[in-house]
This record gives structure tokens, sequence and C-alpha cells, in this order.
């Protein structure tokens, strides 16, 4: 069992983590524990773990789970202060010093670990596990996957706070005695092994595809979960890793799996059963058996994944499939990708355009590529998007989900987003490609004849792009270095550069001829002694 790393001494000469340059044993591991369970045992029976450090993280958890803590992890420091309970945040530091300490044993069934997952709403939901649930659950991926090598580095770019992170980046190798590298995977340069087995995405995925990011060392394995992996993508990857495709939720757990962009049915996990094709049955739900919101058709193992129930919306008294207009959508020439919701009772949709679609934008203007995409719907559905916005990519989360809440932002806000063409990704920066339409609201009134683009908005824009890439709290408090050069006009491209410091995040906006303004924008903090 996976607690006998601690509870025994039998595997103390084992290595089983690696930070930075050092590489550590079950013995070392269990020192470091040992003296954070002395921190925290007469702390708060709530413990609060965040994902700012991988390496603490994982000292951090086993010191909880030892000190018999009820344990929540959250994915942005910003939730903190919806938390209402009585609560203590251990610090990062870790201390190597030897202390007498007997690991006791504690039954795994009454440890508690709750996630946040916002699942088809937009307010969070707490999702309990016992610890129990999550060895099943490591235990069992183990037994199905059959790996081969026995020698793998684990690496992620996801979080250990997102369930698929906990099981595939945490439990699974546990379980193996696999070493867990814990520096998170930023870029593709980051992976350095032969033998990685890289836990990550499909966003991130799709990121590297579309950006032509090429691994330094191509990882043996590959795995993703959080959402649907393209085929394109899927096939990019495959031809170097060997590429496995969870499904599943937090509330459930991995439910079946595919390892070929070829296969449209997904492979069950022996251990979940379907009572029928609502509810499922698996030691690792915390009551053992909960509802699902896909429609699902079973063969045998074998599982289709036909949409989600969630999905089918009514609108002006009409019953409208979002993932059908999305679909017909992204077949045509302009659209790369789509995202549909309802938005105050109309459908609104977010695309990202091919150059084709780039280039119908830039000659014919943004009214006249809205009325073609609706003339072009009006085949499949009788429904159209009334609300539209053009970007680089569908946002999503650091677990790879859809950002609903920036999305909705986008739509709700009285301000016209632009429509960001492209992006350029790099370790501690972006650069985007914007298109400040005529349209956008910002240019009525500013000024009468001769409108310009606003500083105000300049601002705001850079703001929720810096917020939402580099998942971080701006602030409200002075822009420093603030310089405008140039003006902005009505339908003109620009590129905005993001790069975030130790100070803030520098922005500018540019294009090859002219430098048209720049400034820091401020990190706000989030509590004390954190950024």
């Amino acid at each position: 069992m996976m607690l006998e790393l601690f509870t025994t001494t039998k595997y103390d000469n084992c290595n089983i983590l690696k930070n930075k340059n050092d590489i550590y044993t079950v013995k070392a591991v269990k020192t470091m524990i040992a003296n954070k369970i002395m921190q925290i045992t007469n702390c708060a029976e709530n413990i609060i773990l965040l994902p700012d450090d991988n390496f603490s993280f994982i000292i951090n958890f086993f010191a909880s789970i030892f000190a018999e803590k009820n344990i929540y992890l959250l994915t942005e420091k910003q939730k903190i202060k919806d938390f209402r309970e009585d609560f203590y945040i251990p610090n990062n530091e870790i201390e190597i010093k030897n202390c007498d300490y007997l690991f006791p044993q504690v039954d795994p069934k009454k440890i508690i670990i709750n996630f946040f997952t916002s699942g088809s709403t937009k307010e969070a939901q707490i999702i309990k596990k016992s610890l129990w649930n999550l060895i099943e659950e490591g235990i069992d991926v183990t037994t199905e996957l059959k790996l081969a090598n026995k020698n793998l580095m684990i690496k992620s770019s996801t979080t250990f706070c997102h369930l698929f992170g906990m099981t595939f980046g945490l439990m699974f190798p546990l379980c193996n005695k696999y070493i867990i590298d814990t520096e998170k995977v930023l870029y593709p340069e980051n992976i350095d092994s032969e033998n990685c087995f890289f836990v990550s995405t499909p966003a991130f995925l799709t990121a590297l595809k579309k950006h032509s990011l090429p691994f330094t060392v191509n990882p043996k394995y590959i795995i993703a979960a959080g959402a649907k992996v393209n085929d394109d993508v899927f096939e990019y990857f495959e031809a170097n890793s060997k590429v496995i495709e969870i499904y599943g939720s937090t509330e459930t757990g991995v439910i079946a799996y595919r390892t070929t962009s070829k296969a449209k049915e997904l492979t069950k996990f022996p251990n979940v059963k379907f009572e029928n094709n609502n509810t499922i049955t698996s030691n690792y739900i915390y009551n053992l058996k909960t509802n699902i919101t896909d429609n699902i058709q079973l063969n045998g193992n074998k599982l289709l994944v036909l949409g989600r129930k969630d999905r089918i919306i009514k609108i002006y008294d009409k019953r409208v499939s979002l993932e059908a207009i999305e679909t017909s959508l992204n077949n045509n020439e302009l659209i790369e990708n789509s995202y549909c919701f309802e938005f105050k009772n109309k459908l609104a949709c977010i695309c990202v355009l091919t150059e084709a679609g780039k280039n119908h934008l830039l000659a014919k203007g943004i009214n006249e590529l809205k009325k073609s995409l609706k003339n072009y719907l009006k085949e499949y559905t009788e429904v159209v998007p009334q609300k539209w916005h053009f970007n680089n990519c569908i946002p999503t989360t650091q677990t790879g989900k859809i950002d609903k809440i920036f999305i909705n932002k986008i739509f709700t806000v009285n301000f016209s987003f632009p429509s960001i063409l492209d992006a350029k990704i790099s370790e501690n920066f972006i650069v985007y490609t914007i298109f400040f339409n005529k349209n956008c609201n910002f240019y009525k009134g500013h000024f009468p004849n001769f409108p310009i683009t606003p500083g105000v908005a300049q601002l705001y824009i850079a703001s929720e792009l810096a917020s939402q890439y580099f998942n971080l709290n701006i602030g409200a408090g002075q822009i420093k270095k603030i310089k405008f050069s140039n003006i902005i006009y009505p339908d003109t491209i620009v590129k905005l550069s993001l790069i975030k410091t130790n100070n803030g995040i520098e922005y500018s906006y540019y294009n090859d001829e002219t430098k048209y303004s720049s400034g820091m924008l401020p990190i706000k903090n989030v509590f004390k002694g954190e950024g």
C-alpha cells in the first residue's frame, strides 16, 4: 500500500522526489514531513494548500494527512476570501533536520481531501474525496495502463490541487515508486528526460502545437485530461510519444481512456460500473456513486461520449445544441475553434479565426464577418449567436478547463474587447496581436469626428489579459512608468507585450515602426507576504 512508504522503513532508500538539482530518498522526505507535522499539529483543523510550489505542496500534503487534518486544495489564492471556516496555510519553508518521529497508522477512509471545481456552473463547488479514494484510483490506473518502464520521471504542467494532477502527478507515481520532478513544466524545454511521463492538459498541448513549440526531449508518455484532446493534436504528439487521454471529472475520478487518435470509443476502467447511462459507481467516488452530465453509449467495456446533457439549452422556446453549433462553425473555413454559451437568454460565441478568417476580418470589417457567419449557420440552426468575440484561443484555466468566468466577463462588462488575432508565448512573457476595430464602443465620443483609442482602454485591456494569462490579481494601485508616445487609431493592428517581473507586469503597445504606450501594472497582494 502507498502509505507503507511512510509507516515502514523498507522503502527508505528509494529515490522519490526531485527538486531542481536535488534528488531525495523516501527517508529524507519522511524527515521533512515529520518536521512539518510538528509545526501544524496544534494549528486549525482545516488546512488550505495552494499550488505555488510542488515540492513544498507534497511535504505539506502528507504532513496534513498524518496530522489527520481536513485538507482543502485551492487552485487560486483569490478563493481564500470565500473560505468561511477557521483555517491554517502552512508556509513553504521545509526543514531537513533530524527528528525522532514515528509515523502513525492512519485510516485512509477518514482522511478527507476537498477539491474545488466549477463543474458546469460558474460557482465553485467542493468535491470531497477520501485518501482511500485517491489511493484506489492510483492503484487501478497502474493495473490498467500496464506501463512497461520501471524508471519513469513524472513531470507535470498542471497542479496537484486539480484531481487529475493529484491522481497522475502524485498518487500514480507514489504507487509505483517513480521519481516525481517537482519543477512545474511551463514550456517544452522543461522536459529534459527521455523517460519522462508528462502529465498535462489538452489546452497546454494545443498551445504547443499551435505555436510550433517542440519538446527538447520528447516525453516517453503524455497523459492528458480535463477536456477532449482534438484528433489533430493527438496525432501531432503520438508521432513521438505514447499519448493517453483520460475521460472523467473531479466528481467521478477516472472513467475511461484512449491511447490512439484513431479510437472513437474509449476503454472503460474495469472497476467503474454503469448502473444506467446516468449513474456510475466506483471506489474513486466519495459516496461510491454519482451521476454524470454526459450522454454515454455503452458497448461492453467500450463507451462513446455523445455530448453533455447540460449543453442542450432553450432559447426563444427552441431547443439548441451548443455542441452542434460549435461543430458547424468549426467546419467553416473562417473558424479554427469556437465556444458557444447562453448569455442573457441569447446565444453568444467566442471564436478563433483561421488565417482566412483573419484576412476576411481585416479586409471587410467585423460586422461583415459576423454577418457571413450568421448566414452560414442559418443552414444548420434556427438560432444563431447574437453576441460574438474573436480571440486567439478559447480561454482556459490553469487546469485546462474553459475559463467561463473570464469569457462571461468579456461579454458582461460595458466595454468592447478588441479582436485578438494571435499570441506568441515564451517564459514569463506573451505578445498579443490585437486588432482595434472601429466598432469598439470606447471610440464613441472619444473624440467626435476624430476617434482615437483612449489610454484608459489600453490600460484595461493590458490588465485583463495579464490577469488571465499569468493567473494573477492585477491591482488597482498606481501604474508606474506610464508613457503614451503615439496615437492608436481605429482599425489598427498592434502588438501588446506583457512581461512578468518581480515588480509587476511590464506592458507595451507597439508595431514594427511605432511605440504607442508602455507602463508597469502592479500585482495586488492577496494576503500578507504573498504576491
